[in-house]
């Protein structure tokens, strides 16, 4: 695909240092794009990989320095413009231009990536001890915690954060709790049965998990010390890490004349209205054609996939911009276990098809009226993978079981 001709006249601007921005950089300078880039972002780091934050990174086995996924001279050989420590409070549409730090900063075309952040803790407290994961920062912290002695660590709300970081606790040898508001951990990201099976990969490895409750009241002098849960019961508490989920950053775009609802409103195309301005990752809010409803998805892949199309679209031009179709894929590993999902959760049918959680090994398909819709694995990936793409391709429901059976021959 060729760049406009006018591009080395042109300026991309990127609102968001992750890894939206920078596949969607490596895309454009692949495609020939010859204008200016910018990438603007309110942390003080180059783009790094997320993932690890609550894994690698909080078990101490890797280093911030070893998860940035490009070294400085990248940025100069693309010749992008840095702006660290920038956050942005302004967009200007009519302008053309973002605010940040105060100062204007210049586009034709704007890509915003600006991720989400960790929802507060729902309990008004000023107590020490208490931590959340959005980043560098934020996992140092937890982990300096974790090694200071503190055995009782209780963690608010039981979804792939909170169980990533219920993993490592107990790995560290800490004394686990889980406190989780819903009946079923990760009911919405792979249905309520499968929520219920994994949530027993926490009493494997000795974390207790309790469901329909929430935290009432947090006690202690100075930091906190004890928990009142809402069904009355008291626990200690050293650590209390906030897994509550999270929420699109888009507060500095009120007013800015972009639709905003769960994250920043957009067509099928990624565009957010406005010629020349898109969303991608988390705080991307589209019709995905693939499961015919819009969708707001908080996956690593899809802000690499929404970046490039991004980036695609920038270079086509605007009467050429194309549909984004994303399978929604994710994993998360606890426990030793790798979990991996592709698709859709919203089913009228979940059945294993192969193996079985007793022996902690499984693939579970998703049925929506007579098409594969989604696909769960527990230490699965092959066969994942390979349901991923019937999924990108609407496969119907027998052939997919069919095809399966073929490949267990």
């Amino acid at each position: 695909m060729k760049a406009p001709i006018s591009s080395g006249s042109r300026r991309v601007v990127m609102v968001g240092g992750g890894l939206a921005a920078l596949r969607c950089t490596e895309e454009l300078r692949r495609g020939g794009y010859d204008g200016r880039i910018a990438i603007v972002t309110a942390e003080p780091h180059l783009p790094y990989d997320r993932p690890p934050l609550s894994k690698d990174v909080l078990l101490g086995t890797r280093e911030p320095d070893e998860i940035r996924y490009r070294d400085d001279a990248f940025y100069r050989e693309h010749e992008v413009d840095m702006f660290l420590s920038h956050r942005a409070t302004e967009l200007r549409i009519r302008e053309r231009e973002v605010l940040a730090n105060g100062s204007p900063i210049a586009f034709d075309d704007l890509l915003i990536c600006t991720g989400a952040a960790p929802r507060p803790l729902p309990v008004q407290t000023d107590l020490d001890g208490i931590y959340s994961l959005g980043c560098i920062e934020d996992t140092l912290k937890l982990r300096a915690a974790m090694r200071n002695g503190s055995p009782r660590v209780v963690i608010l709300g039981a979804g792939f954060i909170g169980a990533e970081v219920a993993s490592c606790a107990r790995s560290s040898g800490l004394q686990t709790t889980l406190v989780n508001l819903a009946s079923t951990p990760l009911e919405r990201a792979v249905g309520p049965a499968m929520g219920a099976l994994l949530s027993a990969l926490h009493a494997d490895c000795g974390a207790r998990l309790l469901c329909n409750v929430s935290i009432a009241e947090i006690s202690g002098t100075g930091r906190v010390e004890e928990l009142l849960l809402t069904n009355g019961e008291r626990i200690p508490c050293d650590i209390l890490v906030v897994g509550v989920g999270s929420a699109p950053n888009i507060g500095w775009l009120q007013g800015s004349g972009l639709e905003l609802a769960n994250g920043i409103v957009c067509d099928a195309t990624l565009s957010a209205g406005p010629p020349g301005i898109y969303a991608a990752g988390d705080v991307a809010w589209w019709p995905n054609e693939l499961f015919g409803r819009e969708m707001r998805c908080e996956q690593w892949t899809n802000a690499a996939e929404q970046g490039r199309h991004v980036a695609r679209n920038i270079l086509a031009g605007h009467e050429n911009r194309t549909p984004f179709v994303g399978s929604n894929y994710f994993w998360s590993d606890q426990y030793g276990h790798r979990i991996q999902f592709a698709g859709s959760e919203a089913a009228d049918e979940v059945r294993i098809v192969m193996g079985s959680f007793e022996s902690r090994r499984f693939l579970a398909y998703y049925r929506k009226g007579d098409v594969l819709c989604g696909a769960l694995a527990l230490n699965e990936s092959k066969h994942l993978m390979l349901a991923k793409l019937q999924i990108e391709k609407r496969t119907c429901w027998d052939s997919a079981l069919e095809a399966l059976g073929h490949c267990l021959v």
